[in-house]
């Protein structure tokens, strides 16, 4: 398995290397026109990814002129679609080839939606990418931004899911040695050395012989499912006002709507009745489109809470008081009362929260910091309550990837003998959901052969 692993590794990173802007151009002030894409910044500073600045010495602008090559590893890019994903937890405006594309007043994330840069990329073609970040109180951090190729993305994704079919596989038959050969058997035909060449369809003859010498493995596979769980986590007023975290609310909510209409499958789960209280009072018509959604059983609304506390260091009557005017209101609005308490942001949790929740109604608790790394137990509190806890391996803000898929899959199989896992997805902190390319890798991942189900799902079912 590890020869398996190494080498679609290997040639996912050197794919990923396509994906890197190289040095970033730098400059704290106000530079007029620097927009411009032949604005002359030979005198700025060089600069790599994640930088960090102060950003209370002024605004500070980024400048990149990318220049995409016409083929990675072989696979030839000419007229595919070009993104860049540009992630800053600081207000800013992006601009491509001096023309704005892009403004954020507090968080500029353009992960849950990507920036496109061409519709069909030209090679030789270069690209002026140019940042404008606020001033700020001090904390200026520009983590990531990197190019996405949509050819690449395919190949990368293709790599990924042969990988995570053998892996699969390979957990299967752990404990059967007549399927440790047929999976041997099948680890054998595959062609590395094209692989590693580039001659990419010889490489795939190769694939798809083995996955037909491991078609015994189909119907097994098959009885496994991950319940794939869309949410966006939506911090309150972490960076930001308060009419900002209600046009998150917005954006966010026409924005799940939206891919309802689009996917049929698709499911939502959405914590904090303050955000549902938001669109009630500034976005009427957003609030019926969530009562219809819910209606349907594909809105889970998580909100047990009025928002998602620090839950260590509010007092008990406050923690009372926040279930209490957050089911009171779930209820009324939405006819229904929500069975999990959803709090995959706190850091730190009361001995007493168990009591609370039990006597309020509440059988489940999903967390993500704080915790003992135990994916599923039973949280006793001191009176004897009981709660089944949840806290998750992996994280809140994940993408649906076949290696995430598996490894959430075989992790909550290998624990506890249980063929069901949940995994948490969505882009978050100032909001962002499941997105398209989410919801359509979980399509390839569930049709295909040799991995587990991959079905959206909901918290409680």
């Amino acid at each position: 398995m590890n020869s398996i692993q190494q080498a679609n590794d290997e040639k996912i990173e050197q794919l990923n290397q396509a994906a890197i802007i190289p040095g970033w151009r730098f400059k704290i002030g106000a530079p007029e026109g620097a927009q411009a894409p032949d604005f002359n910044d030979s005198s700025w500073d060089w600069v790599k990814l994640g930088h960090n600045w102060s950003s209370k010495d002024g605004e500070a602008w980024f400048r990149a002129t990318l220049n995409p090559p016409a083929q990675v590893e072989g696979i030839d890019l000419t007229g595919c679609r070009l993104e860049v994903d540009v992630f800053l937890p600081i207000g800013a405006t992006i601009y491509i080839n001096g023309v704005e594309r892009y403004r954020e007043q507090s968080w500029a994330d353009t992960r849950a939606i990507p920036l496109l840069l061409e519709e069909h990329d030209t090679p030789g073609q270069a690209i002026a990418l140019t940042v404008r970040c606020n001033q700020g109180d001090g904390f200026g951090f520009f983590v990531s931004a990197g190019l996405h190729f949509s050819r690449l993305a395919d190949s990368i994704f293709a790599l990924d899911l042969v990988k995570s079919q053998f892996a699969f596989t390979h957990y299967l038959a752990a404990q059967d040695p007549e399927k440790q050969a047929v999976w041997e058997q099948a680890a054998a035909v595959l062609d590395f050395a094209a692989l590693s060449a580039n001659r990419w369809d010889d490489w795939q003859s190769s694939v798809e012989q083995a996955r037909a010498v491991l078609s015994p493995f189909e119907t097994e596979a098959k009885t496994y499912t991950c319940n794939l769980l869309a949410h966006s986590h939506i911090d309150m007023n972490w960076l930001w006002p308060m009419q900002e975290t209600v046009d998150v609310c917005r954006r966010d909510f026409s924005t799940m709507d939206r891919l309802m209409e689009r996917y049929p499958e698709y499911h939502f789960s959405q914590s904090q009745a303050a955000t549902y209280r938001f669109m009630e009072q500034d976005y009427p018509e957003i609030f019926e489109c969530i009562r219809r959604r819910v209606a349907e059983g594909r809105w889970e609304i998580t909100a047990n809470t009025w928002v998602e506390g620090d839950l260590n260091t509010a007092a008990g009557e406050t923690l009372v008081r926040q279930i209490l005017h957050a089911r009171r209101y779930i209820g009324s609005k939405f006819g229904v009362q929500p069975l999990v308490c959803w709090e995959p942001d706190t850091f730190g949790h009361p001995a007493t929260y168990p009591q609370l929740l039990q006597k309020s109604g509440i059988p489940f608790y999903y967390f993500c910091r704080a915790g003992k790394r135990h994916p599923l137990f039973w949280w006793e509190g001191p009176d004897g309550s009981r709660v089944l806890g949840m806290q998750d391996p992996l994280g809140y803000g994940g993408t649906n990837t076949p290696s995430q898929i598996v490894t959430c899959m075989t992790d909550f199989n290998h624990r506890y003998g249980i063929r069901n896992a949940l995994y948490v997805y969505g882009a978050g902190d100032h909001g962002g959901g499941g997105t398209a390319r989410d919801i359509e890798a979980a399509r390839k991942i569930d049709a295909a052969p040799l991995m587990p189900r991959a079905l959206p799902g909901t918290a409680t079912h």
